[in-house]
């Protein structure tokens, strides 16, 4: 009974360790899609663009809830599969997102912002779905041991 409860625990440890990294995948998916589509909806749009998503405060929240999603699903993901390509990959597309909003963007403009990020996004896309694919792995060979 002690093992069907322990095997319960890492099935329902793994779900939520999926769920938010498909919320990750998400947030980074709707980062991505945001800095592409920049150009055509300043194009489109000039008062919404300059108003709402061009602002400040808008890629700010978009770089910590990218972060909070990461933090949110590599860290229990971490402690299941302890994988260390996780940390190097999520550093690494934190790390770019974050350095493009906080850096580029001011020092070199919004074609370099939007390289980086679009880079930063796409490592991060890559390292949720390899989480997830990890944490399904170690949940179902775990209880064999």
């Amino acid at each position: 009974m002690t093992e069907n409860l322990e095997h319960s625990n890492e099935n329902q440890g793994t779900k939520i360790i999926s769920v938010l990294d498909y919320a990750g995948v998400a947030a980074s998916t709707i980062c991505l899609v945001h800095c592409l589509a920049m150009p055509f909806v300043i194009a489109l749009l000039p008062v919404v663009a300059a108003q709402f998503m061009e602002s400040e405060w808008f890629h700010i929240s978009l770089a910590f809830t990218i972060l909070i999603f990461c933090l949110t699903a590599f860290i229990p993901g971490y402690i299941r599969h302890r994988d260390n390509r996780l940390v190097f990959i999520g550093t690494a597309g934190v790390g770019l997102v974050f350095f493009a909003t906080f850096y580029a963007r001011h020092v070199w403009g919004e074609n370099v912002e939007i390289a980086i990020v679009t880079a930063g996004n796409i490592i991060l896309v890559f390292g949720h779905l390899l989480n997830r694919r990890l944490s399904a792995t170690s949940a179902c060979c775990n209880h064999e041991h």
